[in-house]
């Protein structure tokens, strides 16, 4: 496989005086000096640490920050040319083309690729097809991310690509289990000790993701009869998991009904609970022109607005994925579309945590990560997904000329 020649670009002019700054700065600092790391993904690695060096780099005309995201890109595509077998879309080479890819057409990375991804494509379809013929349906860690990559692909390989896309429909669709209401739903590993299977209707590993990501595959044009077929059987059976109105402020179980039978309550992230699957519904809604759809997702965004304290919540730290940064951007992105300012004042207060949640001076970026209640540690972090990089995207939104970025999360 060829090694890409990375070409310097010409920095753009500043945008404007950033009031985040100093933490910008100092998280982009700390990225630079980060340990040397193999982990090369987009969610969790070297790919997202350099898209924000990149992007905030050239947006705010520092030579410096961007010359590092460069030398950032550059070991991952040495290390993918001496063997980088991982595909997933958190880890693997279907996050790493896919940020590549949308770095190139957003002007923050000038490399001649067409011959990287074409062979590269070929070895992700063949592992979208195994992972969706052995049942791995996950967004972050399975077969609907890597579609995710390869349905923006077809915008320049259309009939190499399609064709796998159908047959990633066709398979999930024969393997569902079709229930009441037309509803469609798949069994997934929820819990590895104590083992148990069950439906998982999360953004980050369950069908709200898929949702979504089928959604944009039925924007693409692709198979658009059997997409709305699949579309609305996913929604059916996420709509049939809302709890009792005995349950509030909670509205959905962190898996599903059968799937979490002794605690319905569930966190506010991203990645699981009420207001993943708010915008998972808002966004399948507008691509797939469903307007009840969009509905019920602002209907239980507003309610996810009322919860703040930590027994509520169970944010602990920064992060995108499980964090503050997280709830912040999904509510702004939810008053951009609306114009409810219930979602402007949750996106502030969450804000305003995020910068509260810098208090460990020993933290890269003054960030630490929290690494659960059964250990009570904390932990550096540097990835989009739970670490400094991803805290660096957002505050970086509003200074940079495109936020390509966020749809990495499904946030557009």
């Amino acid at each position: 496989m060829p090694l890409l020649k990375l070409k310097k670009m010409e920095a753009s002019q500043i945008k404007g005086a950033s009031l985040h700054k100093q933490i910008l700065s100092n998280i982009c600092k700390s990225l630079i000096e980060s340990p040397l790391e193999e982990d090369l993904g987009l969610q969790s690695g070297l790919t997202g640490e350099a898209m924000l060096l990149l992007c905030y780099g050239k947006d705010s005309d520092n030579e410096y920050f961007y010359s590092a995201g460069l030398s950032k890109m550059e070991q991952v595509f040495k290390l993918i040319d001496e063997g980088y077998f991982y595909t997933t879309f958190c880890k693997g080479l279907a996050g790493i083309c896919w940020g590549t890819l949308k770095m190139v057409e957003h002007g923050y990375l000038d490399v001649d690729a067409d011959e990287f991804l074409d062979e590269l494509d070929d070895f992700l379809i063949r592992s979208m097809l195994s992972d969706v013929h052995s049942g791995n349906y996950d967004f972050l860690h399975g077969a609907s991310g890597i579609a995710l990559y390869l349905t923006h692909r077809t915008k320049y390989k259309y009939d190499k690509i399609a064709p796998a896309l159908i047959q990633f429909l066709s398979v999930l669709y024969e393997n569902a289990q079709k229930g009441d209401a037309n509803s469609l739903k798949w069994d997934t590993i929820i819990s590895v000790d104590p083992f148990m299977l069950g439906s998982n209707i999360s953004l980050s590993h369950g069908s709200s993701s898929l949702l979504v990501i089928i959604s944009k595959i039925y924007q693409a044009g692709i198979a658009p009869e059997l997409c709305e077929k699949l579309g609305d059987g996913i929604y059916n059976y996420i709509i049939a998991q809302r709890l009792e109105e005995t349950y509030l402020p909670y509205c959905f179980p962190s898996f599903s009904k059968e799937g979490s039978p002794e605690y319905y309550g569930s966190r506010l992230a991203w990645c699981y609970g009420d207001l993943g699957i708010s915008l998972s519904l808002w966004i399948a809604g507008e691509n797939f022109k469903r307007n009840e759809w969009q509905k019920i997702a602002k209907e239980v965004a507003l309610i996810t607005t009322q919860r703040r304290s930590l027994n509520y919540t169970q944010v602990y730290d920064a992060g995108f994925c499980h964090g503050s940064v997280g709830l912040a951007y999904v509510y702004r992105f939810l008053y951009q579309k609306t114009g409810l300012v219930e979602f402007n004042d949750a996106d502030l207060f969450w804000m305003q945590q995020t910068f509260d949640h810098a208090r460990h001076p020993e933290g890269p970026g003054g960030y630490k990560m929290y690494g659960g209640t059964l250990k009570d540690e904390w932990l550096d972090s540097y990835s989009a997904l739970e670490g400094i990089a991803g805290v660096g995207l957002v505050l970086a939104a509003p200074l940079l000329k495109s936020n390509f970025w966020d749809e990495m999360f499904l946030v557009r």
